[in-house]
């Protein structure tokens, strides 16, 4: 599931991304989830415009964001498919349907940029030059650049590390009563549009 269901489904418990989640906790649909993207889950929904709008403490918002990956079924990104989309916040999305071989792709993004989510962090980077050389092949074969193909590929080595660690410490936490009352509560926003119920 993109970033924005899993907001809009914090912020507006009557709407139906937090339909999907209520399917979820009743086994009725599998979520698909790499490590990758329950950080940025987590990254998104902690900020405090999110946490405000849903009406929710920071602890409830944990909460929701720990039984969220809980609920999910870990998914090994074995290989990127970098870029594909024209929006590059939904690659990981992608990337995990793909390799998780979804059936469903629920993307509930609202055309809206995220601006701290296509901030960019530079760390200078020294490789060997038979290493460099190779990069540059690979990612010009790829038609991707040195930055993109060295970013994808540290995204991809953590998620096959942090896979098993992440979601086994996700679920011995989840405390899935405080979730569904999360899920039952008043308040928080209403749906955005797209978001709503059908009738």
């Amino acid at each position: 599931m993109d970033t924005d269901a899993i907001v809009a489904a914090m912020r507006s418990p009557t709407g139906a991304s937090a339909a999907i989640f209520r399917k979820a906790r009743q086994g009725k649909v599998a979520l698909l989830l790499s490590v990758p993207l329950a950080m940025e889950y987590e990254a998104v929904c902690v900020r405090p415009e999110h946490q405000l709008a849903a009406g929710l403490s920071e602890q409830a918002v944990r909460i929701f964001v720990d039984a969220v990956i809980a609920l999910a079924e870990p998914v090994k990104i074995h290989y990127l498919w970098r870029p594909q989309l024209r929006d590059p916040s939904d690659e990981m999305v992608l990337e995990t349907a793909v390799n998780g071989r979804a059936n469903l792709l629920n993307a509930a993004g609202s055309g809206r940029k995220d601006k701290q989510m296509t901030e960019i962090t530079t760390y200078p980077l020294r490789l060997p030059r038979s290493l460099k050389k190779a990069v540059e092949k690979q990612s010009e074969e790829d038609g991707t650049s040195i930055n993109q193909f060295v970013a994808t590929a540290v995204a991809e080595k953590l998620s096959a590390l942090q896979v098993a660690e992440f979601f086994a410490d996700r679920k011995a936490r989840a405390d899935f009563k405080a979730f569904d009352k999360i899920m039952k509560r008043r308040g928080g926003k209403t749906p955005r549009a797209g978001d709503e119920m059908p009738r």
